[in-house]
């Protein structure tokens, strides 16, 4: 799987499980990427009509366990 495929796949379950509360309450505006000094990459989500970011865990593309 691809790392593009593996980034959703991973923001996807986040959203369903981790943020399920907040995401049923605000809507994201857009999904950003950063890079961590230890490789890892992590989502940020600033939402819509609020001053709420979702910072998403750490994720590591290469066939980690990301959850």
């Amino acid at each position: 799987m691809e790392i593009e495929e593996q980034s959703i796949e991973f923001l996807n379950a986040h959203i369903e499980s981790s943020f399920d509360e907040l995401m049923g309450e605000y809507v994201i505006e857009s999904v950003e990427w950063m890079e961590g000094a230890d490789g890892a990459h992590r989502a940020y989500a600033p939402m819509m009509k609020s001053n709420i970011v979702t910072l998403f865990p750490p994720f590591f593309p290469s066939g980690a366990n990301n959850i």
